[in-house]
């Protein structure tokens, strides 16, 4: 299989690879078939919770019938970074700050004067 190919090309090998057709491939992700259809023809593309459900799908699949894994490995490589957002502060977490914001406004002011 092409290494290069494009999320859709590699959705639609991948699912004709393992002999399902859309609405299997629908069921297995809980979308309509319409959804796999655009996906196949790059008319949407998936979340990355729908790309780590097939890449999911995939591996389960592949492994019962002894397909090659390397599209894993590509459908992977799709997937956006990891996003770690900043940590959620408590109240008296942000209470802290807030005093020692102020804090230093009125050692400036005192030390202004």
């Amino acid at each position: 299989m092409d290494q290069d190919m494009d999320l859709p090309q590699l959705i639609r090998s991948c699912r004709a690879t393992m002999r399902w057709t859309q609405d299997q491939l629908a069921a297995a992700m809980k979308v309509k078939k319409v959804t796999v259809y655009r996906w196949e023809h790059g008319l949407a593309t998936p979340s990355s919770d729908n790309l780590t459900r097939l890449i999911l799908i995939f591996r389960i699949e592949c492994q019962k019938k002894e397909i090659g894994l390397w599209f894993l490995n590509r459908l992977r490589s799709l997937l956006p970074e990891p996003h770690h957002p900043t940590p959620v502060l408590t109240a008296k977490q942000r209470k802290v700050m807030q005093l020692g914001a102020i804090n230093q406004n009125l050692q400036r002011v005192a030390s202004a004067r």
